[in-house]
This record gives C-alpha cells, structure tokens and sequence, in this order.
C-alpha cells in the first residue's frame, strides 16, 4: 500500500474528506477556511493519501483567522503558537499512524514558520466537534495547558519536538543493522 503525504493547495482542497470539507465548527466550511488561509498566510495543512485514496487531512494557522477559539471555556489560544483547527483521519484508518504523521508534518512547517508551540482543542465527547481525543494528542507529547471537561487546550512545544527528533534521528544513523544470510541446506 502506498501512503503518500501533500500539503494541501487550491488544487486539492476536494480531496479534504467528507463530511469534514463541509464542517462548520470554525464559521465557515472547512474548504472555504483552508482557501482563505492559502490565499493569505500560505501553506495550511496537509492530506494524506493510502493508494491514492484521500483517508485524512489537517488545517492549521495562526490563531487570528480562528477567531472563534475565544468562545472556548479553556480559549483563547496563545499568540505564539500555531493553531491546529483539524486533524481527520477516516476511522476504517485510525490507528494506522496517519494522525502521527499529519502532526509531524505540521510541527516541522510551524518549526519552519518560527513558531514555538502548537496548540489545539481536544474533544473529551466525540460526538462533538473538535473530535480529537485528548488522549492522542497526550500520546504524542502534548500537555494540557488549560482544562475543560468537554474541550481542553493542549499544547506542544516545538522546541523539544525538534530536539528529541534529531537525537533520534542520529542515534538510527548510529545503529548498524546486521542483516543475516540463511546457511545453505546441506545436499
């Protein structure tokens, strides 16, 4: 199976998945927030693909185009922080690590945009949007920055993201991989 990670453009905002293209949460459609955010700000968000088939999506931007995070109990979000608006990954998807790696690539564009944090509202009740469970966004090192029994904010320090990413990316370069040759079976 072939996975594939895009930055989202004018050009594939139809991939974003269904019903999510047509959410509301943030006042308009999600489509029509990712094109306002690509038109103004740039880069936005990502969509991941499994076989060419769109299963999952992020939409993120500096919190001013999201003015209502303030209407959130444990709101507003911080200034110097990026806001992540949406991570969707189909369910016949979850647990497969396309969330992680929709995160990831987030946090590496937001390390690039100067950021120093990302910020989102997790959802205690998925049956309400945001949906992300608070408990994927603690698994992937996020903390609770201020608490809400229905939405939380959550928060990640890029700093220590990029560092704990390059140690590990230096300790695989060091690990040496010895790959074994079967014996031949005797005649």
């Amino acid at each position: 199976m072939a996975r594939k990670i895009a930055a989202l453009s004018l050009a594939n905002l139809t991939d974003i998945p269904e019903p999510c293209g047509g959410c509301c949460q943030w006042n308009l459609e999600t489509r029509s927030v990712a094109e306002r955010l690509l038109r103004d700000w740039g880069h936005c968000g990502f969509l991941v693909y499994e076989d060419k088939r769109p299963v999952g999506f992020s939409v993120f931007g500096p919190p001013a185009y999201f003015p209502k995070t303030g209407l959130f109990t444990a709101g507003p979000t911080s200034a110097d922080a990026v806001f992540i608006a949406c991570v969707f990954v189909e369910p016949a998807f979850r647990t497969r690590g396309f969330g992680k790696r929709l995160l990831q690539a987030i946090a590496k564009e937001s390390h690039r945009r100067e950021f120093v944090a990302l910020e989102a509202f997790a959802g205690r009740d998925a049956d309400r949007p945001p949906a992300v469970p608070v408990d994927f966004f603690l698994k992937e090192g996020f903390f609770i920055l201020r608490d809400d029994r229905r939405h939380p904010l959550v928060r990640l320090e890029i700093k220590s993201l990029a560092t704990w990413s390059a140690k590990a990316e230096q300790a695989l370069e060091k690990l040496t991989i010895r790959q074994s040759v079967p014996a031949k079976a005797p005649l």
